[in-house]
């Protein structure tokens, strides 16, 4: 049988039993914490869920236990009233969680739930999704909108001041092959006043993958917080 129909069968089980014993919301917020921090010791599970778990262990269904989860939060929402928004930052904010929920609760007039998570690969900005509702307001899709307009010619420009360290005051500039021999004849006599041991420590520290590998790092241990 299809793992979704299986799914939403046990969800909907759970939810019943949770709506008669009046434990919804206790084993809502456990099962949120089981999904964000899978890493982490659980404690006790509520008496609900522990039941709920052992039935999955005697009937062999625990590799769905994800789907089920998921399904049963969809499901406990909806119940009550409440929209699930998604929010993707650069870095955390409250502020911005606490504006965004309170423009999402007039415009839809109920209770919103916002659930964050951190996506350096944005450069700055956000995204927010409820529902059928998108809304892109990241540097990224503004990069990505303007390069499509023209994308001989645009260019990139940042520093790696912002992606290292602020004492590296060492720029640089992405542009299209076509226009390098414009930069040249127009910008070519400007004298670089960054040391060119330092260009070149950074150069070979790219060539060999370094910078890859450490940007890949941040974005995990961001992704975590």
């Amino acid at each position: 049988m299809n793992t979704g129909i299986i799914s939403s069968r046990y969800a909907t089980a759970l939810l019943r039993y949770t709506q008669e014993t009046g434990g919804g919301a206790r084993v809502c917020a456990q099962v949120r914490r089981l999904l964000e921090h899978p890493e982490q010791n659980p404690g006790p599970l509520e008496p609900e869920l522990e039941r709920f778990v052992r039935l999955l262990v005697s009937k062999g269904r625990m590799e769905d236990v994800r789907f089920m989860f998921r399904s049963f939060l969809t499901m406990y929402y909806r119940s009550k009233g409440i929209l699930v928004a998604r929010l993707t930052t650069v870095v955390a904010s409250e502020e911005l969680e606490r504006k965004l929920r309170t423009m999402l609760e007039k415009k839809f007039g109920s209770e919103v739930l916002i659930e964050t998570s951190v996506d350096p690969g944005l450069i700055g900005g956000f995204t927010l999704e409820v529902g059928d509702y998108l809304l892109d307001a990241s540097v990224r899709r503004q990069i990505e909108t303007i390069y499509s307009l023209a994308p001989e010619r645009v260019l990139y420009i940042n520093t790696f001041s912002k992606i290292l360290a602020p004492s590296m005051r060492t720029g640089f500039l992405v542009l299209p092959e076509d226009l390098l021999g414009t930069y040249r004849e127009k910008l070519g006599f400007y004298t670089c006043t960054v040391p060119v041991f330092d260009q070149l420590v950074l150069a070979e520290f790219i060539a060999q993958g370094h910078l890859e590998r450490y940007i890949n790092r941040r974005k995990r241990k961001l992704t975590k917080k």
